[in-house]
């Protein structure tokens, strides 16, 4: 748990395919401590990189981020939209 500031720093310089793996792997673990780096990967430049972390969030279960993944959807289109309104809905839903 203490290496994850510095695994935070390092994702945000990698290519956008090896973030999308890094996010991938997250989450199968996530922390309540990675909840604001997950949120902060919904503004990614890749698409899969949001779409990853929103799924991280909602595997977490913490319903508190699901008017930010329904505000971040809105501000973005296609595929990531759709992602981020269908995790807001499942987190509302109760998971």
């Amino acid at each position: 748990q203490l290496a994850r500031p510095a695994i935070y720093a390092a994702t945000q310089g990698l290519p956008e395919a090896e973030r999308t793996s890094v996010i991938r792997v997250w989450a199968k673990n996530v922390l309540p401590s990675d909840v604001p780096f997950l949120v902060e990967c919904l503004d990614d430049s890749d698409d899969d990189v949001a779409i990853y972390a929103a799924r991280a969030l909602v595997a977490h279960g913490d319903a508190s981020v699901a008017p930010t993944l329904r505000e971040k959807g809105k501000a973005h289109g296609g595929a990531r939209k759709d992602e981020l309104k269908d995790a807001a809905k499942t987190l509302e839903k109760g998971g």
